[in-house]
């Protein structure tokens, strides 16, 4: 979908953002953990460490 206008698009984007809630999540990735187990299927060495940034 294109807005088409930059403005409406960050209005859109602000009023989203404004009423969005937020969920802290503590735990191990879940994105991560599937990107090592597809890298190990392939050959990689990949390290253990399962904790974000």
């Amino acid at each position: 979908m294109n807005l088409g206008d930059p403005t409406l698009a960050a209005a859109i984007l602000d009023r989203l953002a404004m009423r969005a809630l937020r969920l802290d999540i503590d735990g191990p990735s879940y994105r991560q953990h599937v990107g090592q187990e597809r890298a190990r299927k392939h050959g990689a060495t990949v390290p253990d460490d399962t904790t974000d940034p």
